[in-house]
């Protein structure tokens, strides 16, 4: 146990993404805004375009070093879901040598079954084996907390941790995943790479 009630943890969250938020300068944001841009202006493919939005969220997202609870070996939400679009998975199949399955008809996911049995077919020995080449979703999903305690399932109806938000990146992302005149198809990482590396 933390030792810390629901609400110290939430307010201790809460000054800590604060801090993420100001430690980035003028000229941090400026320069994601023109990265973002340039990336989606570019007449290269989606998945081109997709592979360098991802380099540009581990550049904002830097500056989380120190402030948050995430460690390598710790793995609890490598069992959640995790959204991304076709275009994404394209461009981490491409890097990873493995063709996304096609999930046009496939069946949305039920939120409520997810548990420690639903591990990220990515998942190996309590690491993520395509960590370079992960979604933008593992990129940005962080525990501004001291601790993993909220992040484990058996204590998942605590406290929820705030999470980060970059309107410019989720809203280039969500440009570069749209077809021609047609919204972005979503799926879980699961339904486009069942059997992970395999």
């Amino acid at each position: 146990m933390t030792g810390r009630t629901i609400e110290e943890t939430q307010a201790y969250a809460e000054v800590t993404i604060n801090a993420f938020y100001d430690a980035m300068t003028e000229e941090d944001k400026q320069k994601l805004r023109s990265s973002l841009k340039r990336v989606i202006s570019a007449t290269t493919r989606p998945a081109n375009k997709m592979k360098e939005i991802l380099i540009i969220a581990d550049s904002a997202f830097r500056h989380t070093t120190g402030r948050v609870a995430c460690a390598r070996g710790c793995a609890h939400c490598c069992y959640i879901g995790v959204s991304m679009t076709t275009v994404e998975a394209k461009a981490i199949g491409e890097q990873i040598g493995i063709e996304p399955r096609d999930v046009a008809n496939a069946a949305p996911r039920d939120p409520a079954s997810w548990s420690n049995e639903t591990p990220c077919p990515f998942l190996e020995n309590a690491e993520c084996s395509i960590y370079e080449h992960r979604p933008l979703e593992c990129r940005t999903h962080f525990n501004f907390d001291k601790d993993n305690y909220w992040c484990r399932y058996e204590n998942a109806d605590g406290a929820l941790i705030p999470k980060t938000k970059i309107e410019n990146l989720g809203a280039a992302y969500q440009l570069v995943s749209m077809g021609k005149n047609s919204p972005p198809t979503f799926a879980d990482i699961r339904d486009f790479f069942p059997n992970g590396k395999r």
